[in-house]
This record gives C-alpha cells, structure tokens and sequence, in this order.
C-alpha cells in the first residue's frame, strides 16, 4: 500500500481548514437533525363578524360561531339586566375546541395554541340595541396574545 506525501503547503492548508470545515459540518448536521419548531402564530387584535373565521397559523382557525344576548334594551324597564355571551371555536387539526367569551368572562387561555390567550375587547362590545331595532349582525373584536 502506498502513502502519498504531502508537501508542506498543503498539510499547512489541511491543518487551518479543517477545523472550521468539521465545524461548519457539524453545524449543518445538528440543524438538519433539529425538531422543525412550532409555526409562528398570528397574533394581533381581529374583528369579526357572525360565522366568520381567521387563520391564526397553518391549519388552525379561529372562527365565531354565535351571539347570545339577552341584555335589557335601553328603552325597557326589566327585572334582569341579561347577559351577552360569545360563542367561538377554534379548528385545528386535531379537531375542534368550543369556547365562550362575555364581558364578564373575556379572556380564554387555549391548550390548542399551548397557552395563547384570545381576549374579547370589551371596549368594543356594542350597547344592548333598542327593543324595536331588528337584529343586526353583532361584530366582535378580539386580542390574540402569546402566552
């Protein structure tokens, strides 16, 4: 078996490269070998509307389903005061997680988005409409904030 001699240039060469050549090497395998990290969610306030949805990261949905609101009108006199509850849920692909949210109740911590809050502005709860008034759409802006 023969060896190959080197000259001295490129032993010198091989001894400054190849340090940061494994270090890069090692660098790329590690990165390659790392878990991908969870997609970045969407977080910001959104208004909306009844049966409306947002998507707040790759396969999760926040959609609000419904309103109930039993308020008193301003222009009746009532023995309870009612109360206002919204009714969402939160699609994600290992199914679906129902909540609620009132001005009384408005922040809801999701074990689906591990541990974001979705916040009701209560700010932005419209009044109880007048007793005459047909019903309109009741919009609903909410906060979705990292844990």
């Amino acid at each position: 078996m023969a060896f190959r001699k080197y000259t001295q240039f490129q032993m010198t060469l091989l001894r400054r490269l190849l340090p940061s050549t494994c270090a890069i090497v090692t660098a790329l395998v590690v990165a390659a070998c790392a878990t991908p990290g969870e997609s970045k969610m969407k977080e910001g306030s959104f208004q909306l509307l009844p049966l409306q949805a947002v998507d707040l990261a790759p396969g999760i949905a926040l959609a609000y389903d419904n309103v109930s609101d039993s308020r008193c009108p301003p222009d009746v006199r009532c023995m309870w005061a009612g109360k206002l509850s919204f009714e969402f849920s939160l699609k994600t692909p290992d199914g679906n997680e129902a909540f609620s949210l009132s001005p009384e109740q408005p922040t809801y911590i999701s074990p689906a988005l591990h541990g974001a809050r979705i916040v009701l502005d209560t700010q932005a709860v419209p009044p109880p409409r007048a007793s005459q008034a047909a019903p309109a759409p009741t919009p609903v802006t909410l906060k979705v904030l990292s844990p």
